[in-house]
This record gives C-alpha cells, sequence and structure tokens, in this order.
C-alpha cells in the first residue's frame, strides 16, 4: 500500500470515528501486524550568536555555503536563509 493509501485510510477512520480518537486505537486499517511509527527524520541544528556571526564573516571571506554548513553540521539552506536574514548578499 503506497503513502498515499495509508493518510487516505487513516483520513477516513478518523472521520468516522467523529472525534472519538479511541476508536482509531481499535482498529487496524492495515492488518494488527502493522504498525504506523511516526519520528522526526533529523536533528536540528541550534547555532548560537557567536556560531552565527562565524558563518556570516565566512561566507564574506569566501568560503562557500555547502563547506560552512559541513563546518556546522547543518544543511546548506540553514546558511542560506541565516545569511539573507542577515542582509549579506548571495554570491551567484
Amino acid at each position: 500500500m503506497t503513502a498515499l493509501a495509508h493518510r487516505k485510510a487513516l483520513l477516513e477512520l478518523r472521520l468516522r470515528a467523529d472525534g472519538d480518537l479511541r476508536v482509531l486505537d481499535e482498529l487496524h486499517p492495515f492488518g494488527e501486524d502493522v504498525k504506523m511509527i511516526y519520528r522526526r527524520t533529523h536533528n536540528p541544528t541550534w547555532l548560537t550568536a557567536d556560531e552565527k556571526n562565524d558563518v556570516v564573516a565566512k561566507y564574506e571571506s569566501g568560503m562557500n555555503m555547502k563547506s560552512i554548513a559541513n563546518l556546522y553540521n547543518c544543511h546548506r539552506t540553514t546558511i542560506s536563509n541565516l545569511l539573507r536574514k542577515r542582509g549579506v548578499e548571495i554570491r551567484a
């Protein structure tokens, strides 16, 4: 069963439950041996104020976003968003 079919079946069960979510616990839309597991797929990286200043300085000194992201163990988009919020002109 595809993820879309799973989501659709869960939505239909929720609509039939009429707000009583205990009904969902008793139903097994995919069989009793199938468990639905929800988990985060990544751990967010929180940069301190000093690290953010270092990121800006490194970028302005010529380092690229991918290298900076690898250095701080975060995604390139995190670095890009930080630089844009700080008003740094992004190189082409």
